[in-house]
């Protein structure tokens, strides 16, 4: 039973945690890794 316990608390931790924190963390703009790829002179 106690084993249970945990468990139970172990995947409450794990699914509620990225929802509290998502709430606080917002990305506004975001550039791919590869941005340079196309670009007409090779220098920056």
């Amino acid at each position: 039973m106690k084993n249970f316990f945990s468990i139970c608390i172990f995947f409450l931790a794990v699914f509620i945690s990225p929802i509290k924190s998502s709430e606080t963390y917002h990305i506004d703009h975001l550039e791919p890794p590869f941005w340079w790829a196309g670009m007409a002179e090779n220098k920056l």
